[in-house]
């Protein structure tokens, strides 16, 4: 299948999800209460959110760098956090392109491999989900019986049902196993081909070093520390929301980080921007809470258009400032 069909039609296919999700959770709420609830809001705290969210982009890069210096090539967290600032923008319209465009971005202003940039991406997004799945750990002890809940009714039960549901098709079964008989032998055949493979073990070794940087951080405790410090600013940019809302602003903190745990989740799903996907999150928790989902909307849809708007700020202003082309004096390979 052509590419660029391809990835057009990933892009209908997620884009229908937010879509359809977007109109499950608006479709029995009324716009004017919602707006006039939106209206009461002190948007002093969604602008100081919007603030608190700046770090966020300097550690990034900061963090990305330091994977980078592992392996020998050095840029400046300026070139690092325009690339890290338009990948998010590339987010906003297709899933997951932002991990490409900013290793894209790096890769033409500082002349580092691409597959070695893609590389250490990947060895962030992997330290990323440890976090989530340690602060994920850390509220089902807090707070086990409302995670647990969630979980169960959201996830695990629907998932469950339709697999065992397929599971029992006869059908499914057959062309599962066809699927994967297919996918094993049309691999083989073109790991064979001898250009093919060697772009292959290129492209592996290339991206297996980028990979296991982590593992040979010069300085693993800095790395250690802004892993940690930005996901605190992850967390404090929403819970400076809450003091926007006067029905979330006596919230607790194991309520404020249950919250922030379903958010993190729902923008992990590969939707636009994680629209659909975040506010779905929020309010389903917030019902747990006992909050209504009128108001878990407002603050969901609030605090995402927010973040959505200091993205495209950074984005924008990064694109129109990047270097057009590669300057040797900001970023060499330590081998050189």
């Amino acid at each position: 299948m052509n590419k660029t069909l391809a990835a057009v039609l990933r892009y209908i296919v997620f884009a229908s999800i937010a879509a359809g999700l977007l109109w499950y959770i608006f479709r029995e709420e009324d716009i004017n209460k919602l707006l006039e609830q939106a209206k009461k809001m002190n948007y002093w705290w969604i602008l100081l959110s919007m603030m608190v969210s700046l770090p966020a982009y300097f550690i990034r890069a900061w963090r990305w760098n330091l994977l980078l210096d592992s392996l020998g090539y050095k840029t400046t967290v300026i070139n690092s956090t325009k690339a890290v600032s338009i990948g998010y923008l590339a987010n906003l319209a297709f899933p997951r392109l932002g991990e490409v465009t900013r290793c894209t971005i790096l890769n033409r202003t500082n002349k580092i491999p691409l597959n070695t940039l893609i590389g250490t991406v990947v060895a962030e997004r992997a330290i990323d989900v440890i976090c989530l799945l340690i602060l994920i750990f850390t509220v089902v002890v807090l707070r086990l019986e409302t995670l647990g809940q969630f979980l169960i009714h959201n996830f695990f039960n629907p998932i469950g049902q339709k697999i065992g549901n397929a599971a029992t098709n006869p059908v499914f079964i057959i062309v599962a196993l066809v699927g994967l008989a297919a996918i094993i032998f049309g691999f083989r055949y073109l790991v064979r081909s001898s250009k093919f493979g060697a772009k292959l073990r290129g492209f592996v070794a290339d991206f297996t070093s980028g990979l296991t940087a982590v593992f040979r951080l010069k300085k693993l405790r800095l790395f250690l520390v802004l892993s940690l410090f930005m996901w605190v600013v992850y967390f404090l940019m929403m819970y400076v929301c809450f003091f926007g809302i006067p029905v979330v602003a006596s919230l607790g903190f194991v309520d404020s980080l249950f919250l922030f745990v379903m958010g993190s989740i729902g923008m992990a799903a590969p939707t636009p921007g994680g629209a659909g996907t975040y506010e779905f999150a929020i309010v389903e928790a917030l019902k747990f809470i006992g909050i209504a989902a009128s108001q878990g909307l407002v603050l969901a849809t609030v605090f995402h258009l927010s973040q959505i708007a200091t993205t495209c700020i950074l984005g924008v202003g990064s694109l129109l400032t990047l270097p057009s082309k590669h300057n040797d004096g900001q970023a060499t390979s330590a081998t050189q």
